[in-house]
């Protein structure tokens, strides 16, 4: 299990004053843990270092949606998934699951997701 990080496994490469405003891009920095190997030597999980944007689709406009992409780009990573296919909550809507509903192979011809009948 990682280490919470106090920035959200965000950072800047810069060295400006007020490095959560300034406009240099935003990079993610996460490593998964750490574990003893054979003769002691700690051998590290994991690890994911890059910048944020090419990584999510687009540049975070502040340090609070940094923190957030941040997360859902850590959530994928460690599922073996790209970020940029992933909505903010990741959840379907009411829409999305009736238009798939509506696709579906077995579906009867003639019915709809609202009735089931012709």
């Amino acid at each position: 299990m990682a280490q919470p990080s106090k920035t959200g496994y965000v950072k800047k490469v810069c060295g400006c004053v007020k490095w959560k405003d300034c406009a240099h891009p935003w990079y993610v920095n996460y490593r998964e843990g750490k574990e003893t190997g054979a003769g002691g030597k700690v051998r590290e999980g994991g690890r994911l270092q890059c910048k944020l944007a090419p990584l999510v689709g687009r540049e975070p406009g502040d340090f609070a949606d940094a923190k957030m992409e941040a997360r859902r780009a850590i959530a994928a990573w460690k599922d073996g998934r790209d970020a940029r296919e992933l909505l903010a909550g990741d959840a379907p809507t009411w829409l999305s699951t009736k238009t798939s509903h509506n696709k579906r192979p077995t579906k009867r011809a003639g019915t709809t997701c609202e009735t089931g009948r012709a």
